[in-house]
């Protein structure tokens, strides 16, 4: 993805706040913004832009104008969940045509569609896919809300997910699973 980054001549993202994603759509499109698209559907108000430097710098214009509190230009080496990393999808997707994938043994929810998937064909064309597809966080937490469960861990640093979670009014219990002293905690 790094790669592909520098093989687009120059390209970022810009987290909007403040703004739902379908007003950012008709800003973009409203201004039309080709090389910019929403590359990260977090929350009600806060939503991810990928593009090149000239379609961000556009974006940002567009998405304040509309009345975003706030464009916050991140520190990224190209523009992630976006057409411009085709480059990165069509070598993974040739990296992947080889490994089996099993159908999923527990719950598996999906950035790309933001559903439940349940086939390991699907898993594979998935894995690819989210390379050049935004991610559909607001769907997802819909559809884990939606199969009743009450308990969710976030693997990784940080707690960016439970502050998502939050911001979707969501009652779920978000526990830190980022360290092996977290992980310990949770699994004796």
């Amino acid at each position: 993805m790094d790669g592909a980054g520098r093989r687009s001549g120059g390209s970022t993202m810009s987290a909007v706040l403040g703004l739902d994603p379908a007003a950012i759509e008709a800003a973009l499109k409203s201004a039309g913004i080709k090389d910019a698209w929403i590359a990260n559907y977090n929350a009600a108000t806060q939503s991810v832009l990928s593009g090149t430097e000239a379609g961000i710098i556009a974006a940002e214009e567009a998405v304040k104008a509309a009345g975003a509190k706030r464009a916050i230009r991140l520190k990224v080496s190209g523009a992630f969940h976006s057409p411009i990393m085709r480059y990165a999808y069509d070598g993974f997707k040739e990296l992947l045509a080889d490994v089996q994938f099993k159908d999923p043994a527990i719950a598996f929810y999906s950035n790309v569609t933001g559903g439940r998937v349940t086939s390991g064909e699907e898993l594979r064309q998935l894995a690819a896919e989210q390379i050049i597809s935004p991610v559909r966080w607001i769907d997802e937490e819909q559809a884990i809300i939606a199969d009743g469960y009450g308990r969710i861990l976030e693997a990784g640093p940080g707690t960016v997910l439970a502050g998502l979670w939050k911001s979707a009014g969501s009652d779920l219990v978000v526990m830190p699973a980022g360290t092996v002293p977290q992980i310990s905690a949770i699994v004796p």
